[in-house]
């Protein structure tokens, strides 16, 4: 059960009033790193914050969320008292909501954007944490650029893979012996396939001696080079190892921000920025999309179902609003840690036009898990669904 409590007649809206934003200069402020929040002066919250604790606001203090700021707090659990005199003001955009933290105890974060356009939610978004196989993301935009350049072929590159749990985790290039079994040839195209679609380590780890010509770590090397100098990520996303080999025990390990896992999103979106024409749509083919990832398509059409009781499209506007989204998306976890980062175009305006979203969450160092992340990201792009569909006649 919801637990906002009120000791005065008050009310929590957003706020549009320049004048309140002259008359106040509240002293920014965040909640503890563990128990309750007790708030005794005016203050705001500038950067979005999760607690798991209960919120007192006292003292005639007033609380202001600012704009594009989420409050995540699992009401089901903790409660939000306002007493007498006291206030919580909302500016618009601003937001009270429970993502990822009623599901588990660990760190968690999440980040939505519009593609050539403003970030909407942001939640530890530029923490580094490990990614698991989400970040083979990376190596996929590496290998569709070479092959735009000319520098591989997805049908003719051909690649030699260890077969099955035979990991080769040498820096040595996959042969019998270091594969412990007869290695197996397949197209550049079948590995990205099955490293996007079916997360297959042997594959992933193929891509990265092909692209480091017989040297996995040459491969990685060139692939980190294409984050920072192509697709502009932070030095906190790199690839520092093979996979199924170690995992986080590495040291270095891999490691990646929700920021920048959607910003290799983003650079594809953008029109022949990265990728252009044919290579961007052999991009999206090959990983999980609208017509293999059925899970994130559930979750965005069920969605989709909810909002149109309020806003009323018909049968057949409603079914033509689903077919026309497309979706890319990789998810990755290993045991101490659950990531998934993708993209989405929604249409507009009877689909006369299209906007595209970025999409990441992670959590990690938990001892409670009950989250589906898969909803997650579906649940973080609800606001872009109901004005998408807004926008039909």
């Amino acid at each position: 059960m919801s637990k906002i409590i009120f000791y005065s007649l008050i009310s929590i809206l957003p706020v549009f009033s320049s004048i309140y934003d002259k008359e106040n200069e509240f002293t920014p402020c965040a909640p503890p790193g563990s128990g309750s929040w007790v708030i005794n002066s005016d203050c705001e919250l500038t950067a979005s914050a999760s607690i798991r604790g209960d919120v007192f606001v006292q003292n005639n203090s007033t609380l202001t969320i600012e704009a594009g700021v989420d409050l995540n707090i699992d009401l089901s659990v903790n409660k939000i008292e306002v007493e007498n005199g006291s206030h919580i003001i909302i500016r618009n955009t601003g937001k009270i909501h429970s993502i990822l933290i009623g599901n588990t105890d660990g760190r968690v974060g999440y980040y939505m954007k519009e593609v050539n356009g403003p970030v909407r939610r942001s939640l530890n978004a530029n923490v580094s944490f490990y990614p698991a196989s989400t970040i083979k993301v990376l190596q996929h935009v590496h290998a569709m650029i070479q092959v735009q350049l000319g520098n591989a072929n997805l049908t003719t590159s051909m690649l030699t893979v260890c077969p099955g749990n035979n990991t080769n985790c040498t820096n040595s290039s996959n042969n019998n012996t270091n594969c412990g079994a007869n290695t197996i040839t397949e197209s550049l195209s079948t590995a990205l396939s099955r490293m996007m679609m079916n997360s297959d380590n042997q594959s992933t780890n193929a891509v990265q001696e092909f692209f480091g010509n017989g040297n996995p770590a040459t491969g990685r090397a060139n692939m980190n080079m294409t984050a920072a100098n192509i697709l502009g990520l932070s030095n906190q996303t790199l690839l520092q190892h093979k996979f199924a080999c170690g995992n986080i025990s590495n040291n270095p390990f891999n490691t990646a921000t929700l920021a920048d896992l959607a910003e290799i999103y983003e650079e594809v979106g953008e029109d022949a920025n990265v990728l252009g024409g044919g290579f961007k749509n052999s991009f999206y083919t090959l990983m999980l999309n609208e017509n293999t990832d059925n899970g994130f398509i559930n979750d965005i059409n069920a969605i989709i179902d909810e909002e149109n009781v309020s806003i009323g499209l018909s049968s057949l506007d409603l079914n033509a609003f689903k077919v026309a989204i497309n979706t890319a998306r990789k998810p990755g976890n290993v045991s101490c840690c659950f990531s998934s980062a993708g993209w989405i175009e929604l249409p507009y305006s009877n689909g006369a036009t299209t906007r595209q979203f970025v999409v990441s969450a992670f959590f990690d160092n938990f001892t409670v898990n009950g989250v589906d992340l898969v909803a997650v990201l579906a649940e973080l792009l609800r606001r872009p669904i109901r004005e998408a569909m807004e926008s039909w006649s």
